[in-house]
C-alpha cells in the first residue's frame, strides 16, 4: 500500500494532483514530482529479482567513472568547499564503488554504505571500505563527521528525501558539503518521455521512472525543488552543474538491463539515441549535480 502522506508534497506541503503516469503525483503549488511505486531492493530483509550485473557494469561503468572525475574537478573550483585531499568522504548507496575509487585516487579517506548485498560484496572484494545497510541507521558506531556526503543516483530512490538530508546535517563536519547527483525533470529525455506518454507511448516514461526494477524512482527533482527541500534542513546551495547523460560505449547494455522494455523497443531506442548523440550535449541535460553546505549565506545558483 502507498503511504497516504505522499499525497502531500514533501517540499512545500501542497496538495497532489495526478501526474502524467498513473503511478505519479505532481504538486499543484511547486511542481515537485513523486511516485507511488514500491521499492523492493535486495537487502538482508527482502528479496527481489536481481539485475543483470554484467550488463549493468558494461552499460554504466565508463560514464559513471568519467562523471565522478568531472564532479570532483568542478567542486574543487568552488570557494568554501572542502578540498578532497585528506577529506573524509561517505558515498551513500555506493553501488559498484566507482565514485569511491575515483575519490580515493584524489587523496580522500573514503567510506561507502550500500544496501544491496551483491554490490556490497563486489565492493569489499575489490578492497573498498563499504558497510552493508542503509543510511543513516546502519552506519558503523562512532562513524563521526564527514567532510563530503555524496549521493550518486540515490536520493531519488529513497522514500523520504527530507529525512535523509536532515540526517546528513547530523553527520557533517563544520563546512562539510552534501553532493547530490541525480536525474532532473528539466532534461530533454524526461520532457520527451512525458510528451510521448500523453500520446499513448508509455515505455520511455516508464523507463525514466524505472518501473519494474527493484528500486524505482520515488522522486523526480528539478534544481529549484531540490534546493527548496535542502533549505528546509538548513542547507545553502553553493554550486550546480550538469553532467553528460549518455556514453556511446555501453549504450546497448544500459538499455538491455532495463527488463521492462521489450526488445524491439530497446533496439529502436538505441538507434535513435545513437543517431542523436552529436546534438544531445546541446540540449537540456537529464543529469544535474547540486552541492549544498550546512548554513552559509546567499541563495546560491538559480
Amino acid at each position: 500500500m502507498s503511504d497516504p502522506t505522499r499525497r502531500l508534497c514533501s517540499v512545500c506541503g501542497g496538495p497532489a494532483q495526478n501526474g502524467v503516469a498513473p503511478y505519479a503525483r505532481e504538486c499543484r503549488d511547486c511542481g515537485f514530482l513523486w511516485s507511488e511505486l514500491e521499492p523492493v531492493i535486495r537487502d538482508k530483509h527482502t528479496s527481489a529479482e536481481p539485475l543483470r550485473e554484467t550488463e549493468r557494469l558494461e552499460g554504466l561503468s565508463r560514464l559513471r567513472r568519467g562523471n565522478a572525475f568531472r564532479m570532483m574537478d568542478r567542486i574543487a573550483q568552488v570557494d568554501g568547499a572542502p578540498t578532497l585531499a585528506g577529506a573524509r568522504l561517505l558515498d551513500v548507496g555506493s553501488a559498484h564503488g566507482w565514485f569511491l575509487e575515483a575519490a580515493r585516487d584524489r587523496g580522500a579517506e573514503v567510506e561507502g554504505i550500500e544496501p544491496d548485498p551483491e554490490l556490497h560484496r563486489f565492493s569489499v572484494e575489490r578492497g573498498l571500505p563499504v558497510t552493508e545497510g542503509f543510511f543513516p541507521e546502519d552506519l558503523p558506531p562512532g562513524a563521526g563527521d564527514y567532510d563530503w556526503i555524496v549521493f550518486n543516483d540515490v536520493l531519488e530512490h529513497v522514500p523520504d528525501p527530507r529525512s535523509v538530508l536532515r540526517a546528513c546535517a547530523g553527520h557533517l563536519a563544520d563546512g562539510g558539503i552534501v553532493v547530490v547527483n541525480g536525474p532532473s525533470r528539466r532534461g530533454i529525455f524526461f520532457r520527451t518521455a512525458r510528451r510521448l506518454h500523453r500520446l499513448g507511448y508509455r515505455a520511455p516514461l516508464d523507463r525514466m521512472w524505472q518501473l519494474g526494477l527493484p528500486s524505482p524512482h520515488l522522486s523526480y527533482f528539478e534544481p529549484l525543488t531540490l534546493r527548496a527541500l535542502a533549505e528546509l534542513e538548513g542547507f545553502t546551495e553553493i554550486h550546480r552543474f550538469p553532467l553528460p547523460t549518455l556514453s556511446r560505449h555501453g549504450l546497448r547494455e544500459r538499455l538491455a538491463y532495463a527488463g521492462s522494455i521489450p526488445g524491439p523497443v530497446r533496439l529502436g531506442m538505441w538507434c535513435v539515441l545513437r543517431a542523436a548523440y552529436p546534438v544531445i550535449g546541446l540540449l537540456p541535460r537529464d543529469i544535474q549535480v547540486q552541492v549544498f553546505q550546512r548554513g552559509g549565506g546567499g541563495r546560491g545558483p538559480r
